[in-house]
């Protein structure tokens, strides 16, 4: 299925440290941002299905998702 792995990374405040990470070898294959939104959705116990379609983590899991191939 994969010749390959890596990580995606999430909550990423700066993805300009993401080259400086130390990931075993690994590639960085996907990285999401940040997002409020989300966090306070978390709080509230709230579902991701319920964040706002440009939420940053919904847009970063669709570029992942859509990187690998899957969507």
């Amino acid at each position: 299925m994969y010749n390959s792995c890596g990580v995606v990374i999430n909550r990423v405040i700066d993805p300009s440290l993401n080259s400086q990470l130390d990931l075993l070898n690994l590639s960085v294959l996907a990285s999401i941002e940040d997002d409020k939104n989300h966090a306070v959705n978390e709080v509230l116990h709230g579902s991701i299905f319920s964040l706002p379609k440009d939420s940053l983590l919904l847009q970063g899991a669709r570029k992942a998702l859509s990187d690998f191939e899957i969507i």
